[in-house]
This record gives structure tokens, C-alpha cells and sequence, in this order.
């Protein structure tokens, strides 16, 4: 049997010693190291001397001397906050009392075995404690910034290890903070640095009942987050750093395409071209952090039509119709611009949607003639609507009788010619009057085919004119408009010519004659053939 280890008596000295050495190493203040010591003496000495309370310890920081004081709790009544009932409610709580003229004998040597382990791991536990604290207030102050984080292993979900300052602190990247494209760890590789951004700094407690329980720091990291981004164009272009360039919106995919709309506060400077520098070289850095991620950096504008038609580039637009009242467009592209528009699995017009916070319905040119169609159809299933009034309704975006009833008359007067708002009540009204079958009736092919034989009918008896008026229309389809006087007999019109004066005659002449020329010309060109199948052509 051996000899049992004579025990050293207890050296102040020699305390003071680990306890520097404690410091340099946790990087912790004096008075947190020694806070925890004297915590974790008084607890030994309580457990040891089976007092009823710990005593209160103090250790002098020049010479190591320690000095007992006696202690006392009492239960008293305060009122504290209740979260659940949200509300002050009394409850009994212990305050602590150091009686400082009763000072207590205590030799350290006297500590047995069981009373030292408790001091070590209340001491461990206490300077952990504390070491979680200094991280998580020093990690938290570069929230939302770039930091350098070395990698150390993926678990089985998918989640990133990581260790930070040389394996002061751990971090975690969640698998969807990753980017899907990048591989960060292959097989016997280990210790890579990776550059992310700080998501979040939050404690979390195992024991999540506890009160007592010690916090955790959990420092979360990501390179998906559109912060990511955010952060790199602030360390590659100045401009944006000393704020004469603002990043107004951004969206992205991570991995996929990410756009941005920037603004100069500064009229000498390019926005777009301060962020993608001289032959490229600021964005191309941070393209290839991005393991070539595509960007489209992109001029903000107030104007959301404007902001729209950038938002969807590289794609070429046509023709916006706002929807003010509930943040939609409708965006008509040419027809081999559509696959561009939309994007690989929805990509580009998500982005363009989220950048403007606008919802955006991609549609073709060939596409919106259906549209229309299929829209004046059903809107000529109201007796009192014509194909001019219509076609303006379907111009204003308003394409469904739930829409034109959804506006106040005051609203849908503004929005329609010759219109007020008695008018508009009227064609309400009409709306309205309709049975429940016609109303949620679908427009047949039929009722399309029938529209594109009132405009070729049109357009022959009316030398190619596209937008017929009320008038014109009414020959055709025999529909007076809302509101107006029935038509006159020919002995009326007569009369009215003879009244005419000789500028109304000069007037009607001018206005008539259509120059030969003029009609061959528009024949000509190639694009009049599609355009008047929208009823949107400018010669000009």
C-alpha cells in the first residue's frame, strides 16, 4: 500500500501565481479572477465547516491574504415583474447580509479532499462563466460584420464548426447559412479559413429550466445572408463605406444571383460604376468570394416604373401596367425575351419582385393579346360596356369585374375618359345587374373569336385605325355608351351639316383626308402587323 501524498499547506503566494497565469490565458480582468476564487473558497469553507451560509471572502490583491466574514440570509417580500401575468406581484425572495464585525478562524489546511474539489470546479465553472460572458459582449459588437473563422468539422445535419481566434471562441454555420454551391470541407483537409458574417450572438442555457443554469454563447455565421454581400461591397468600394454611394435594396439567391439597387448622394458619381470599378475589378473580388455568383448591381429610382424596368435586367421590357392598390404590375416582354425575364426556375422576376417589393406578372407581347381578348370579352358580357370602353378599362389594368367594383367612383372617373363619378357609379351599377352565372362565367373561344372580328371589321371599314371611338364602335356593335344620347336619324345630322360654318367644313377636311402615302407607308413597315393586334402602334 503506497503512502498517501503529504498536503502542502496553503500559500497565498502561490495562488496569486496561478491566478496570473489564469489571466493571461482567459484574457480575463483581475477582479473577474478573483471574484471567482473567493467564490469558490467560500463555497469549500461553507461546505466544509457545515455552516449555514458561506461566509464571505475576501482576498487581498496585494498580499494574497484572506479574510472570513460570517453571512446571513433573510426572506422578505418584494415585489417583482411576473412575464406571464405581466404584471408586479409580491413574491418572497432571499437577500444576502454580511455581518463585517464577526469575522471568522478559518485554516485552508483544514480543507479536506472533497471541499478542495468543490473550490476547483465552482472556480472553473465561475471563470467559464465568466469567459462567456466577455465573449458574447465582444461578439456581439461586430454583429451584422465580416469576421475570419477557421473551420473544424461538419456534424451529420450539415452544420458548419468553426473556431474563432485561434480557439477562443466556436461558432456554427447552419447548412442553410451556406452557400449550396461551395464545398468547405474535404476529405483530410481541416483548418481552412473562411470569411462570413456575424447572423447572430445569443445565450442559451442546457439546463432551459434553470435560473441558475450557465449561458452559453452561440455565435451564428453565414455567407448566404444578403448581409454577406452587403458587407463585402462596403470593404471593396469606398464609395459606399464613406456613404456618397447608399444601397437602397437587395435581394438574393445565395449561390444563384443576387441584385442591387445603389444611389449616388453625390451627382459626380456613377453609382453603379463606383461599384463595379475600373474594368470590373471591385465586383470581380467580390464575385469570386461569392464562388462566382452573378450580380446585376442596378440604378435606384422612385419611380417604380423605372425601378421595375431596371430590376429586370438583363431583360428587355415593353409595356408596365401599375397596379398601385395592390402593389402588382403587369410586365409585358417581348417574346423571346421571356426565358431571360423570368429567370432559371423563377430566379430573375423573384429577385426583380423582391428588390421592388412589387408583385410582377411576366407576360408576352403575343401573350398580352390574348390577354386583352380574353378581358374585352368578358367585359362585353356587361350590356352597357363597348369595345372602346372596354379596351380603356383593360388599358388602366382594371381586367375583372371585382376590380372595377373594388374602386371608389370617384377613383374609377379619374382613371377613365369622359367619366364622372355618377358615370362610373352607373357602369357599376351595370356590373352588378349582372346574373351570378354570367358573372363568374368563363370567356369562351367563341366570345375571343367574336372579339377579333369586331377589330378586323374595324380596321377594314375605318382605313386601318385601330382604336375605334364610341361613336365608330356603336355602328358596329349597335351598343350605346353609358350615358349617352341615342344616335341621331339622318334628317338630324343633316340639319347640323347645314348649320356647319365654313371653319367647321375647312376642319372636317383637314381632319379626314388621310394621305395615301401615309397609308402605304404604315403597311410597309414590317412591325405594323403585330402592333395592330395590340391596338399600340406609334408611327412616329
Amino acid at each position: 500500500m503506497g503512502r498517501r501524498k503529504k498536503e502542502e499547506p496553503f500559500d497565498p503566494q502561490k495562488i496569486l501565481g496561478q491566478i496570473q497565469e489564469l489571466k493571461g490565458i482567459k484574457r480575463l480582468d483581475d477582479d473577474i479572477v478573483y471574484e471567482a476564487l473567493e467564490f469558490a473558497i467560500a463555497k469549500a469553507v461553507g461546505r466544509q465547516f457545515e455552516l449555514e451560509v458561506d461566509p464571505e471572502v475576501i482576498i487581498d490583491r496585494e498580499t494574497g491574504q484572506m479574510t472570513f466574514l460570517r453571512a446571513e440570509i433573510e426572506e422578505v417580500e418584494e415585489e417583482v415583474y411576473d412575464e406571464e401575468l405581466e404584471e408586479m406581484v409580491p413574491r418572497i425572495v432571499e437577500q444576502r447580509y454580511v455581518l463585517e464585525d464577526e469575522p471568522l478562524d478559518i485554516d485552508l489546511r483544514k480543507l479536506g479532499r472533497l471541499a478542495t474539489q468543490i473550490a476547483r470546479q465552482v472556480m472553473i465553472q465561475k471563470l467559464r462563466e465568466a469567459e462567456w460572458e466577455i465573449i458574447y459582449e465582444e461578439y456581439y459588437k461586430v454583429k451584422k460584420q465580416l469576421i475570419t473563422a477557421e473551420i473544424m468539422n461538419v456534424d451529420e445535419w450539415g452544420n458548419l464548426h468553426l473556431k474563432l481566434d485561434r480557439g477562443r471562441a466556436e461558432a456554427v454555420m447552419p447548412r442553410k447559412e451556406q452557400i449550396s454551391t461551395e464545398q468547405y470541407m474535404r476529405e483530410g483537409e481541416g483548418g481552412k479559413p473562411i470569411l462570413a458574417v456575424v447572423l447572430d450572438v445569443k445565450k442559451e442555457s442546457k439546463k432551459k429550466d434553470s435560473r441558475k443554469a450557465a449561458s452559453r454563447v452561440r455565435i451564428i455565421l453565414s455567407r448566404a445572408n444578403k448581409e454577406f454581400v452587403l458587407r463585402l461591397f462596403e470593404r471593396e468600394v469606398p464609395e459606399i463605406k464613406n456613404k456618397v454611394v447608399s444601397i437602397k435594396a437587395i435581394a438574393r439567391v445565395a449561390g444563384i444571383r443576387t441584385k442591387l439597387a445603389v444611389q449616388s448622394n453625390d451627382s459626380k458619381v456613377d453609382a453603379v460604376g463606383a461599384c463595379v470599378g475600373t474594368k470590373g475589378n471591385r465586383i470581380n473580388k467580390i464575385t469570386a468570394e461569392l464562388n462566382n455568383e452573378k450580380i446585376d448591381v442596378i440604378h435606384w429610382s422612385d419611380d417604380i416604373e423605372t425601378m421595375i424596368f431596371n430590376a429586370l435586367k438583363p431583360a428587355k421590357v415593353s409595356t408596365i401596367t401599375l397596379d398601385y392598390d395592390r402593389n402588382r404590375a403587369i410586365v409585358v416582354v417581348p417574346d423571346d425575351e421571356l426565358k431571360l425575364a423570368i429567370g432559371k426556375k423563377g430566379i430573375n422576376v423573384k429577385l426583380a419582385s423582391e428588390l421592388t417589393d412589387w408583385q410582377l406578372d411576366i407576360i408576352t407581347s403575343s401573350q398580352e393579346g390574348e390577354l386583352e381578348h380574353r378581358t374585352i370579352a368578358k367585359l362585353l358580357m356587361v350590356e352597357s360596356i363597348d369595345y372602346a370602353l372596354a379596351k380603356e378599362l383593360f388599358d388602366v389594368g382594371l381586367n375583372e369585374f371585382d376590380e372595377i367594383l373594388e374602386e371608389a367612383p370617384e377613383n374609377l372617373a379619374e382613371m377613365l375618359n369622359g367619366f364622372n363619378p355618377a358615370k362610373a357609379k352607373d357602369l357599376q351599377d351595370a356590373i352588378l345587374d349582372l346574373s351570378e352565372d354570367d358573372y363568374y362565367a368563363k370567356v369562351t373561344p367563341e366570345q375571343i373569336e367574336e372579339v377579333k372580328k369586331i377589330r378586323e371589321q374595324y380596321i377594314i371599314e375605318h382605313g386601318g385605325e385601330i382604336e375605334p371611338s364610341p361613336e365608330q364602335m356603336l355602328e358596329i356593335t349597335g351598343v350605346p355608351e353609358i350615358g349617352e344620347p341615342e344616335p341621331q336619324s339622318e334628317e338630324e345630322e343633316y340639319e347640323e351639316e347645314e348649320i356647319a360654318t365654313d371653319d367647321g367644313e375647312e376642319n372636317e377636311v383637314e381632319e379626314g383626308v388621310v394621305d395615301d402615302n401615309e397609308v402605304e407607308g404604315k403597311h410597309d413597315d414590317p412591325n405594323a402587323a403585330a402592333a395592330d393586334a395590340l391596338g399600340s402602334y406609334d408611327p412616329e
